[in-house]
């Protein structure tokens, strides 16, 4: 059954993702569609440490599982650890970016930058692929391939639909991006996650998508701060242990 259920979300996913590359072919000029084709083939080549990530996290965590040890410490390990590999392959990606506008002969910067908002909440989500497998719930690991794989999709559909050329698509990626992005914070509150390093990281990336996306970024800073774990203290001082609380201290000024 375990074996069914992974084969049947990455089929799914394979083919949703061939769908979208079928919406580029229907509705982008060839100019477009090869700069396309040629920018989400890096994304694929910027998901090789994610999928080893994926790989360690499974590992690490089944072995938790098997030793009786904390599993949901050794998964709000392996998110942290994806947070930062992720906000590194983030920074490599827009480190190369004048290269790549270069190779691929872009108008502009942005699609390059774009790019990178792609290929670091990858290296999240295959974090949380890795947890999901570590744990053995197979079922919501072929839920995530389906998710990841229908995200690309809507993206493709809505920027075809739109006339969008090949900025319009890559900022529909970062959007499907900044929605991983909020659904992993959330993630990492249940996970016990309470670095609130982690959360300003992904808090960053989730404003840039956003920014980039066309969205307003300031609603970044109110979906992140739901996403942040805070312990109510009625009565008392707020804790030290809830991140939210020393981010609303720490802020040198008043927001609004």
């Amino acid at each position: 059954m375990p074996a069914l259920l992974i084969s049947l979300g990455t089929m799914t996913a394979n083919l949703l993702g061939y769908g979208f590359f079928l919406v580029l072919n229907r509705t982008q000029s060839p100019e477009n569609l090869g700069a396309l084709v040629a920018l989400t083939n890096l994304a694929v080549i910027g998901a090789v440490p994610a999928l080893a990530l994926q790989l360690v996290v499974a590992r690490r965590v089944a072995r938790a599982r098997a030793t009786d040890r904390d599993q949901a410490s050794a998964g709000g390990t392996a998110l942290r650890t994806g947070t930062v590999v992720g906000f590194a392959m983030f920074l490599l990606t827009c480190g190369v970016t004048p290269v790549i506008v270069w190779a691929l002969h872009l108008d502009s910067a942005l699609p390059a930058l774009l790019l990178a908002l792609v290929v670091g909440p990858t290296c999240l989500t295959y974090a949380v692929l890795g947890d999901l497998q570590g744990t053995d719930r197979f079922l919501a690991l072929a839920a995530l391939y389906v998710t990841v794989g229908l995200s690309r999709l809507c993206a493709g559909l809505v920027a075809g639909l739109a006339g969008w050329g090949v900025t319009g698509v890559m900022g529909a990626l970062a959007l499907a991006a900044a929605a991983a992005i909020l659904a992993i914070m959330f993630l990492c509150n249940r996970r016990g996650v309470r670095s609130l390093v982690i959360y300003l990281l992904l808090f960053l990336a989730l404003w840039y998508a956003m920014l980039l996306s066309g969205v307003h970024a300031t609603i970044a800073g109110v979906l992140a701060a739901m996403a942040i774990p805070f312990e109510r203290t009625p009565g008392a001082p707020d804790s030290e242990a809830s991140p939210l609380h020393r981010l609303e201290h720490n802020v040198p000024l008043p927001l609004g």
